[in-house]
């Protein structure tokens, strides 16, 4: 009877962990929208993938101030309270991860695709 008991047990506590494993993963997941779905749900945390705006106005102090376009062509203001990354010069595509806030996404982080140097030249 005993042995019976720390199983069930046993598997009670294997189920309350999955369970809990499951939710912290489903309310952890950010969602990758464009710009225009962003500035719907202001406040909300997505990713965004698109091209850093080179030729636009940008600044960059202890914080890094540019324009991006989104994947739908939708141009929006990114502030990163961080500076520029080393590598956004290189990048074919960035992703930043935030917020909108005032018709300006917010970026918490960026992260950056940049082309393999193991691609081949010839295409």
């Amino acid at each position: 009877m005993k042995g019976k008991l720390k199983i069930i047990i046993g598997i009670v506590i294997i189920i309350i962990f999955s369970v809990y494993g499951f939710i912290t993963f489903l309310s952890s997941k950010i969602d990758y929208v464009d710009f225009a779905t962003a500035l719907k749900n202001q406040g909300k945390e997505f990713e965004v993938r698109g091209k850093w705006l080179k030729e636009m106005n940008y600044k960059t102090d202890l914080k890094f101030e540019f324009y991006m376009k989104d994947d739908n062509g939708t141009i929006m203001r990114v502030v990163y309270d961080k500076p520029k990354p080393n590598n956004l010069e290189h990048a074919e595509l960035i992703v930043v991860e935030g917020k909108v806030r005032d018709s300006t996404f917010y970026a918490s982080q960026i992260l950056t695709k940049c082309p393999s140097k193991y691609e081949s030249t010839n295409k």
